[in-house]
């Protein structure tokens, strides 16, 4: 087996949200959760999520991860301007295969992609700029299929 796999760690979400109050709040995500890819030079097949791929002789793969998330936001304000925050919630994801050279998609039923819902996770803090504008660290795990993403962020958030 001569395989090599890539990770590209680049990330990027928007979102918005409602506060309920100080200590609940309703988040909405579109997360792009980064690429994968796996080259090879043999003629091995490997599965990610519930899509098998064949890479031939000199064929790559690029798999790319999107979401969509619903989440429930606890958060415990401090007497400073740092609010740590925890958040759980569902993320509707899709995972799109392609490639080039010698490559196929084995068992997929739509050829190249997988969608589902699974779980996710989150923990943070904001630290507050001024009465609207903030800056807010993260971790996220989110659950895809039987596998696992991280994404660590840092992000400005405005409240109006």
């Amino acid at each position: 087996m001569s395989a090599s796999l890539e990770h590209n760690d680049l990330s990027y979400k928007a979102f918005a949200g409602y506060r309920f109050n100080p200590y609940l709040a309703a988040e909405g995500s579109y997360n792009y959760l980064g690429r994968t890819r796996v080259s090879d030079t043999t003629n091995d097949t490997f599965r990610v999520n519930e899509n098998s791929y064949r890479i031939g002789s000199d064929g790559d793969a690029d798999i790319e991860t999107r979401s969509f998330g619903l989440a429930a936001v606890l958060s415990y304000p401090t007497s400073w301007r740092l609010t740590p925050f925890a958040k759980i919630g569902a993320h509707l994801w899709t995972t799109r295969g392609s490639g080039s050279g010698d490559f196929s998609v084995v068992d997929s039923e739509d050829g190249s992609s997988t969608t589902d819902v699974d779980v996710f996770l989150g923990l943070g803090g904001e630290y507050l700029l001024s009465e609207t504008l903030a800056v807010r660290g993260e971790w996220e795990w989110f659950s895809v299929n039987a596998s696992s993403i991280n994404n660590f962020s840092v992000s400005m958030l405005y409240r109006f």
